[in-house]
């Protein structure tokens, strides 16, 4: 009896299958994906530019506003699940991102204002006016809602939670600890 031999193309085809599949099974198990860990850097990137902008929000808001505008975040937040719901994204995963952001954004407010009256500071003579910087804001926030959406189905990885807590701590090196916990708190529950 002679051993059957394959033919050269389908052994082949079975190396090269399994040098593809080797990567996936040396990656380790907390070892994102490609798309998971941009998915990440992503929504990390666009959270720390919203967050950024409160430094000039705050400087608009000195000695002249509150940093609470409760009836124009609660607009905000409608205006957030309406135009989720009409992209066919989760309406109230996308206002919760984003009342999470809002309330970042206010302990960052709240955290310049402290400093600047410990300093003594007077108004800022500089500063850019509020509309143009919610102009901004809200382009950001278009960004974060669609980084946040593509980064949702992810959410349920543990690894993926690991690595947005971990990569967390220096893209949003900027801001409390606090606040970098209230920007996050959605994404890891």
């Amino acid at each position: 009896m002679s051993a059957r031999r394959l033919p050269l193309s389908c052994l082949s085809r079975a190396v090269v299958l399994m040098l593809a599949l080797l990567p996936l099974a040396c990656r380790s198990a907390d070892e994102l994906t490609e798309q998971e860990s941009a998915a990440v850097d992503r929504t990390l990137d666009v959270m720390n530019r919203r967050l950024a902008l409160m430094a000039d929000v705050a400087k608009v808001k000195w000695k002249e506003q509150p940093i609470s505008d409760p009836e124009r975040e609660a607009k905000l937040l409608d205006a957030i699940a309406r135009r989720a719901e009409q992209q066919g994204m989760d309406a109230a995963f996308s206002r919760e991102v984003v009342a999470a952001q809002v309330a970042a954004a206010k302990l960052v407010q709240q955290a310049h204002f402290e400093r600047w009256r410990n300093e003594g500071r007077g108004r800022f003579d500089d500063a850019v006016t509020l509309a143009s910087l919610r102009t901004r804001i809200d382009d950001v926030t278009r960004d974060l809602l669609d980084a946040a959406d593509a980064l949702r189905p992810m959410l349920g990885r543990a690894r993926v939670r690991r690595a947005l807590e971990v990569r967390a701590a220096s893209v949003l090196a900027d801001v409390s600890p606090e606040a970098r916990a209230a920007a996050m708190e959605p994404l890891l529950r």
